[in-house]
């Protein structure tokens, strides 16, 4: 099974059997279309597990597992993972890419100079900024449009505009 996590529980709500969670995606609302899921510390340690409501919330989402009657049954579900199988994830908008989709791709300056490949990618507040490799040094990127070009995700390529003191390579 190839398990994807989209979730992750940080406590129980209510008395009902709720928990709170984390959505691990930008797009909360894909929790509505979900009925069936995988919870779990890991994708090799999960159990099938039934959505049976699911409120979301500005800054978490409330879940209801079938397999949860009360808030005893809730709070031993704290610190797991919710996984979805890879057939029920939403591919990124445009623009938008997966973190393992960036990650190890070359990077490439408009005139083709190769600077370096992608080691991370941080989530800030703003935007996300992507980490270039080159060499013994590396440098942030910060993931938008005035600084990437192009992504090609088949060939592993990412294209930039590079301006003065940005590399510094």
């Amino acid at each position: 099974m190839n398990l994807w996590a989209v979730g992750y529980i940080t406590g129980s709500f209510g008395i009902r059997g709720y928990v709170k969670a984390k959505p691990l995606t930008d797009t909360p609302e894909r929790f509505r279309r979900l009925r069936r899921v995988y919870r779990g510390i890991g994708p090799e340690a999960v159990e099938e597990d039934d959505l049976e409501g699911i409120e979301i919330r500005e800054r978490f989402i409330l879940l209801k597992f079938q397999s949860t009657d009360d808030r005893s049954g809730a709070d031993k579900l704290k610190g797991q993972y919710i996984f979805v199988d890879v057939a029920d994830v939403m591919s990124p908008g445009k623009g938008r890419y997966f973190v393992h989709d960036i990650i190890g791709c070359s990077v490439r300056t408009t005139d083709g100079r190769l600077i370096g490949k992608v080691k991370e990618v941080y989530k800030a507040p703003a935007q996300d900024l992507w980490e270039i490799e080159s060499g013994k040094k590396s440098f942030l990127i910060p993931a938008v449009p005035e600084f990437i070009v192009a992504v090609d995700r088949e060939k592993g390529i990412i294209t930039v505009n590079v301006i003065e003191g940005l590399t510094d390579t």
